[in-house]
């Protein structure tokens, strides 16, 4: 009986180390127990899932003599050859009783489900021997469709698999067979939503709350038989809709790519043949081989593996290629890219030959789960907080429209005339902003345009006003970060020769530096003259040159593309080392012993005679540096060959843990002479009595604008936070070259809890509460830094209790996104999660604002993003936050414009219902016409002037606006209340003035000056007209003077350049020469208008502009002049806060330390160094010349001692 709980999870998981090629693929600690193979036939197994309640203690049933962590190995150990998976994982997460184990596509659907195992553990609970819970395990778990897939074929062995695909490894299936199971499954092709959608576009922008309000204004206006303002409207309304939907319905088109993952063709066999089908005719059980550069047609579980490795960044995040096997895994609740027996539709054959077996296809798939979850969640509300408040808005005028309607009518007595009427539906078209939608719209799509121009495509016209308001920036590493290609960084020959490699990527340009001086390749030193050889003729890669394209072209795994690259700088090319060496045999790569081998025949033209013996075949070994120091018995230098003594040991072991230390994927390179080879040799006989060349540190380099642009957003009070599927010294590495986290992280993790504040990790815990992650030596006190297994074992609890999220999520997968992105939610931020991978599409569609990689990115990531970046740049986000904030800060400007204008029409409007004929009638001191152009041909071109306004030289030292600070703030609010009620107030006054002062009052009032009609037919309403023109006057004028005040609402107009915004002063000319004609042209004036011409009435008008512009300023000056006061209090307050604080001292008076409460991972192999100090070699062999070289001696150290893991 095994029973998990946390107390025992908590002391029986030491680390776990295993490496590929000299990755360092540090596992998390397990979560599963195990029996060992010999306890397991003494003693039934029984597993029990959690349910939140003990499992049933059974006295018949001992517990087993011992419990051994599984390990996560590659291949069978030699001791157990016969090793089957006869046991199940117990996942002490889900045996716990905190909580609950969520499925993963339940949790993105915010529900909660239990344990795929429950059914596999009620089968296996009733068998009594290890080989019955595995058929139980295999015949239990059926194969669910859809949401519910099943992900257990790691852990199955070969024959398991075919019995239950009812599959046979050599013939494959029958075409009877094939047909069957294509109508059951269905086509190996993704289900999405169904592609592009028009007509949902156009409901879209259609049903917008502005919209819907000018519709309502349109259909009053048309019972009132007003045919201008019906046509003015509907021409509002078709406009704004039609630039957002023809805006959206292109960048929709442009990322319509989900349909386009799929591969042409899949090689299969059937019936015993060899074919080469459709991919989306691949069914389950289908027996297909893959090779070096395909792509998988779909989920498949390895059965004979040849040196396979497979790309799957796109899942994983990993950078490196995965190394395949066909062994069973042990655990079950393994992250993908742990499961090295299994391959994943889409991904990429980079090296050698597969043998698979068809798990899964279509929706079934990985990809097709991650694709499923999209076009669920596609159909929710993707609002931004803009937009839903801009509806609110356009509700709450209407509201108030209808309410402003109802007290005209009310005056009116509700008597219903046309006059009363009419003015009703002005009033309500006055409150209105209809060119708010109309301004807002273009203003989104100019911003499209000008991201475009900056390699940026935004898909929703919202998304790029809603990344002025991110605080969080989630980013994949992985070509988003970094350049996505390996490069040889350093390399280290012996005793102690460290060099510096310039340059990044695939490019073979760059130099090789000692000291920062670099060395000359045509004096080359001999230990690096030889390594650079030996990595170009150790490789099967390939590097060209495309003319057409003018760019360089590689081949192969991307760390032997590093070395081919490396060596090209200096100028050693393998075709010509070839020319002058045959390839005798290959020794391939093996993970078991990590290394692999080619063996040359050299003529006596080849330079590498200067360093290796004539007689005999050249044996040049690549690896893992501890498979490579172990097999070396001497080791090479500038001045002759070495034994690998204690001295030699110690200094690679150094310069071994100095590379990994920075994030480097070190591999060794190592040669020996050989008499003969022929493919029966032992491969122990042959890897042996090595000659060690050096070390070279490989890295996936940061991109050269990435640490600019991190340090920007954190200026910016963004934080930005790197999720990557590398593992934490890489993770951290990177993180600290791009400036996420500081530079003292690499030296010591304690200057950043210091960072931090001093937050201690178990200050959340509550009592008695176990620790739910063991922390790795360099974590211990650093919590900026977590790993998946860490980050998975916390609770919302208690990653809500922590005082800052972790910046950087090593082995991240995509739960752990969600999660993060959740969290942050939970906290109010706004998160924008970019990435390139499949696995990043959850989190893309769950953020705030999703941004994709437009070259490297997969077709599914694209389709989840809010925006792509086509350049695959993170410094292209800044430049998409920085245009956000731009925007959003025009919006705020022209959107105080309008309301402006809205507001002091609302003013005279309601005011002017005292000013009545004879025979009660209110007289309009506007007509519904010289509402319209107001708002929208003197009110929209300053307002559009305003949205293309250059972003202040501030916006990106200001931290993020709140997530709940709407448009309209209060210093917003206080602003459209100034400047509206005194542009109402002094446009008032001009009629007034006009009514009382030039005539005499209301005796000059008449019914008749509301209806259409000539002034000729209508003479005594000529000072209603003449007035009716002034105000009219008056008011274009105020409003584009408020464009030039609201450039710069807390700082006057005379203190700045009011005319460096040429747009402005073009919509300024275009209003006012739009705006005479129709005072002074005939029949338009008064029968189109109701005004009439004017002449010294324009000093009234220059007189309420000047007063106007005076009082504005004076109010500017005002909030300027607070402004100032409070960043100069806001300086002084930061200057006492910098001065320094002596720490605190104990009562010893020591200064207080803070201590870790959790003890550190201890690795469990060490990199064997002498105790004592050893002094360099003297006895050195010297290089050999043309004809003579000393002999390797017998290892003066044993081969099995273990050399250092990282």
């Amino acid at each position: 009986l095994i029973c998990s709980c946390p107390t025992a999870s908590k002391h029986t998981r030491p680390p776990l180390f295993h490496r590929h090629m000299g990755k360092d693929d540090v596992t998390g600690p397990s979560d599963s127990l195990t029996l060992d193979k010999t306890d397991s036939a003494a003693v039934p197994i029984t597993t029990y899932t959690a349910t939140g309640e003990e499992p049933p203690l059974s006295s018949a049933a001992a517990p087993p003599a011992a419990v051994s962590p599984s390990r996560h190995d590659d291949h069978v150990p030699e001791d157990r050859p016969d090793r089957e998976v006869d046991h199940e994982a117990v996942d002490v997460e889900a045996a716990s009783p905190r909580k609950k184990k969520v499925n993963f596509f339940d949790r993105l659907r915010g529900k909660s489900s239990g344990s795929d195992s429950s059914s596999s553990s009620s089968s296996s609970s009733s068998s009594s021997s290890s080989s019955s819970t595995t058929s139980s395990t295999s015949s239990s778990t059926k194969r669910r469709r859809g949401k519910g897939r099943k992900t257990a074929f790691h852990i199955q062995t070969r024959e398991q698999i075919l019995e239950e695909f009812n599959a046979n490894a050599e013939r494959g299936l029958t075409a009877a067979e094939v047909a069957a199971r294509l109508e059951k499954y269905g086509r190996n092709e993704f289900k999405g939503s169904g592609g592009l959608n028009p007509w949902k576009i156009l409901l879209g922008h259609v049903s917008n709350s502005l919209t819907v309000v000018l519709a309502i204004a349109l259909i009053l206006s048309a019972i009132a038989q007003e045919v201008i303002e019906v046509v003015v409207i509907a021409v509002i309304i078709i406009f704004n809709v039609s630039v957002g939907f023809f805006q959206e319905y292109r960048s929709e088109k442009t990322m319509d790519a989900l349909k386009k993952m799929s591969s042409p063709k899949a090689t299969v066999i059937r019936d015993g043949q060899k074919e080469v089908i459709d991919t989306g005719l691949v069914v389950p059980g289908d027996l297909v081989e893959i090779q070096e550069g395909d792509q998988v047609p779909a989920d498949l579980r390895i059965i004979q593996a040849t040196n396979l490795e497979i790309d799957e960044a796109m899942l994983t995040g990993e950078s490196v290629p995965a190394i395949k096997t066909s062994e069973p895994r042990e655990t079950l609740a393994e992250p993908l890219g742990d499961r090295v027996n299994m391959a994943y539709k889409n991904t990429i054959v980079t090296k050698g030959l597969g043998l698979c077996i068809v798990v899964g296809t279509g929706m079934d798939t990985e990809v097709g789960g991650i694709a499923e979850l999209l076009a669920e969640s596609s159909s929710k509300s993707e609002k931004t907080d803009l937009q839903r408040r801009l509806d609110k808005m356009g509700y709450v005028l209407f509201a108030f429209a209808v309410i402003l309607g109802l007290v005209v009518l009310a005056v009116d007595k509700f008597r219903f005339t046309e006059g009363s009427l009419l003015y009703a539906i002005s009033v309500g078209v006055a409150i209105i902003p209809e060119g708010l939608v109309a301004v807002m719209t273009v203003t989104m799509a100019l911003g499209v345009r000008r991201m475009a121009g900056k390699n940026a495509i935004v898909r929703k016209l919202a998304a790029l006003e809603a990344l002025g308001s991110v605080t969080n920036i989630c980013s994949d590493k992985t070509g988003t970060l970094t350049m996505g290609k390996m490069t040889t960084v350093n390399i280290w020959t012996p005793p102690q020769n460290t060099y510096t490699v310039s340059g990044a990527g695939i490019v073979p340009e760059g130099t090789i530096s000692q000291d920062n001086v670099p060395v000359e390749p045509n004096n080359l030193p001999p230990a690096l003259n030889m390594l650079l050889m030996s990595a170009s003729l150790n490789n099967h890669s390939s590097l060209t040159f495309k003319e057409d394209g003018a760019s360089w072209v590689s081949t192969g795994d991307p760390t032997e593309v590093a070395l081919n690259v490396v060596a090209r700088k200096i100028g050693i090319v393998k075709t010509d080392l070839e020319a002058n060496a045959r390839l005798e045999g290959e020794l391939l790569f093996d993970a078991t012993i990590k290394r692999m081998s080619v063996i040359y025949r050299l003529d006596e033209k080849s330079p590498l005679l200067q360093y290796v013996p004539r007689d005999g075949l050249l044996m040049l070994c690549k690896g893992a540096p501890e498979r490579i120091v172990t097999a070396c018995s001497f080791a090479m230098t500038n001045d002759g060959v070495i034994p690998m003594n204690d001295f030699m040991r110690s200094a690679t072991a150094d310069a071994n843990a100095s590379l990994a230390s920075n994030g480097l994927r070190v591999l060794g390179l190592a040669w020996r002479s050989i008499p003969a080879f022929n493919e029966e040799m032992p491969r122990d006989s042959l890897e042996t009595e090595m000659t060690l060349i050096g070390l070279v540190g490989i890295q996936d380099p940061p991109r050269q604008e990435s640490a600019d642009a991190v340090a920007e957003c954190q200026k910016a009070g963004i934080h930005v936070h790197m999720l990557t599927g590398d593992h934490d010294t890489t993770a951290r590495a990177i993180a600290v070259s791009v400036g996420i986290l500081p530079k003292e992280d690499l030296r010591s993790s304690r200057s950043v809890l210091k960072h931090s504040g001093g937050f201690r990790p178990d200050a959340h815990l509550r009592p008695n509460h176990h620790h739910p992650m063991p922390l790795s030596k360099s974590q211990a006190h650093d919590w900026h830094v977590m790993t998946s297994h860490q980050l998975s074992k916390l609770t919302d609890e208690d990653l809500d209790g922590l005082s800052q999220l972790p910046l950087v999520v090593a082995r991240c997968s995509p739960e752990n996104k969600v999660q993060l992105v959740d969290a942050h939610h939970r906290r109010h931020h706004t998160v924008a999660m970019t990435g390139d991978g499949v696995n990043d599409a959850p989190s893309i569609r769950r953020a705030d604002i999703g941004i994709a990689m437009g070259v490297g990115g997969s077709d599914v990531a694209k389709q989840a993003a809010h925006i792509v970046l086509m350049d695959d740049n993170f410094a292209t986000i800044v430049v998409a936050v920085r245009e956000g904030r731009r925007i959003f800060e025009n919006i705020r400007k022209f959107a105080v414009h309008l309301m402006c204008c809205n507001l002091s029409q609302i003013i005279v409007l309601l005011v002017a219902l005292a000013f009545r004929s004879a025979d009660g009638v209110s007289i309009f001191p506007m007509s519904p016409l010289q509402i319209l152009w107001l708002n929208l041909l003197t009110g929209s071109p300053p307002a559009l002037a305003l949205g293309v306004e250059e972003a202040s030289k501030d916006i990106m030292t200001t931290p993020p606006r709140p997530k709940s600070e709407g448009l309209f703030t209060r210093l917003l609010l206080s602003d459209i209340f100034f400047f509206g009620t005194l542009k109402g107030v002094i446009v008032l006054c001009t009629w007034i003035l006009m009514l009382y002062g030039v005539g005499n009052g209301t005796s000059d009032l008449h019914g008749e000056c509301n209806e259409d009609g000539p002034i000729e037919n209508k003479p005594q309403c000529e000072l209603v007209y003449r007035a009716r023109s002034v105000v009219f006057a008056t008011f274009t004028l105020l409003i584009l003077l408020l464009g030039y005040e609201c450039r710069r609402l807390s700082k006057p107009l005379v203190m700045s350049n009011p005319f460096n915004n040429k747009y402005l002063n073009y919509a300024t000319i275009f209003c006012v020469a739009l705006a005479i004609p129709t005072i002074y042209i005939p029949w338009i004036n008064d029968e189109v208008f109701r005004q009439t011409i004017i002449g010294w009435e324009w000093g009234i008008v220059v007189g309420a502009v000047v007063v106007y512009f005076v009082l504005c300023e004076i109010y500017k000056f005002i909030k300027y002049k607070k402004k100032v006061d409070l960043k100069y209090r806001n300086m002084k307050i930061t200057e006492l806060r910098e001065v320094k604080i002596k720490p605190k001292k104990n009562k010893k008076g020591q200064q207080a330390q803070t201590q870790a409460t959790v003890q550190p991972e201890q690795p469990t192999d060490v990199i064997p160094t002498s105790t004592t100090a050893v002094p360099p070699p003297t006895d050195v062999i010297p290089l050999p010349g043309p004809t003579t070289l000393t002999a390797p001696g017998p290892s003066t150290q044993d081969n099995d001692e273990p050399l250092p893991v990282l």
